[in-house]
């Protein structure tokens, strides 16, 4: 096991999943290994960090939606931590006193509730745009209170209960199997790494052009291979809020962003990371969004 030194878990991260392996669900546009077909047409995605529902910031993440409801998108990738489940964390396990009054339904209701405000920002000028959330480590708390008591299976499992169905949604487990999304040349991940150097540590392990979230830190790193393609790893940052409990008083490298990818049929990309400054930013459009 290792110990986090940042992110918003600052718990310990197993090294392997003890989980059972769960087969993922077949999608209509991501095949078993993740890979997304492209069109003929340049496509235009939208990517959102951790969100930590409840701890979201919902001004910041208002500004955002009030600027992606002016463009159409052919798709949204949310990098995983969409939920939080601080109440079934190992480090809330033997704190009846801070878990007292959470309920899953209360979880489930805020989510449902940033996950409606999303798709309709996304779908407003393209009803068909892809909406996929990938399974981060605080989303998967909640098969390791199903792997703890089994007679909850059926009623708790995070992908039923934001009835991605429902919505034409994916939901990629990425923290049980590992496998990347892969659009283009551009990988999508929650995160493996943390620490000073983890986008250096994803590049070097990968090979490949990957985004992640989980970490909550803007950083990037750019590599060459033996076959003289470059290669950049970026970690987005979080959209959730600065002043959570487990974090305390002292000096923090979290970043708010989001980025947006123009990605090209041949699999070439271009892709913009905005900063979220004091709940507000300047587009690349050049119009100020926010409070």
């Amino acid at each position: 096991m290792r110990i986090a030194e940042t992110s918003s878990d600052y718990e310990i991260v197993p090294t392997k999943v003890k989980a059972q392996p769960m087969k993922q669900t077949p999608s209509s546009i991501l095949n078993e290994s993740g890979v997304y077909a492209l069109g003929e047409q340049t496509e235009r995605w939208l990517v959102l960090p951790d969100l930590q529902v409840p701890f979201h910031d919902q001004k910041s993440l208002d500004a955002v939606l009030k600027y992606a409801s002016s463009i159409r998108w052919d798709g949204v990738i949310q990098l995983g931590d969409f939920l939080d489940f601080d109440f079934c964390s190992r480090w809330t396990a033997d704190n009846a006193r801070k878990t007292e009054g959470s309920r899953f339904l209360q979880e489930y209701a805020a989510g449902n509730a940033v996950l409606d405000q999303i798709q309709t920002a996304v779908r407003k000028k393209n009803k068909d745009a892809h909406l996929i959330v990938i399974e981060g480590n605080h989303d998967w708390r909640v098969e390791n209170v199903v792997n703890k008591t089994p007679s909850l299976e059926g009623l708790i499992e995070f992908e039923s209960n934001m009835h991605f169905n429902d919505r034409n949604a994916t939901f990629w487990r990425y923290w049980v199997h590992k496998k990347p999304i892969k659009i283009g040349h551009a990988y999508f991940i929650h995160g493996d790494y943390i620490g000073t150097h983890h986008a250096k540590k994803t590049a070097d392990s990968y090979h490949r052009n990957v985004f992640y979230g989980h970490t909550h830190t803007l950083q990037a790193y750019t590599k060459t291979t033996l076959s003289d393609d470059s290669v950049q790893c970026w970690s987005l940052g979080t959209l959730s809020r600065f002043d959570l409990e487990y974090m305390g008083k002292r000096p923090s490298s979290w970043m708010q962003c989001f980025a947006e990818f123009f990605i090209k049929s041949d699999g070439s990309f271009n892709h913009y990371v905005t900063n979220v400054i004091d709940q507000k930013f300047i587009a690349i459009n050049g119009k100020e969004y926010g409070n």
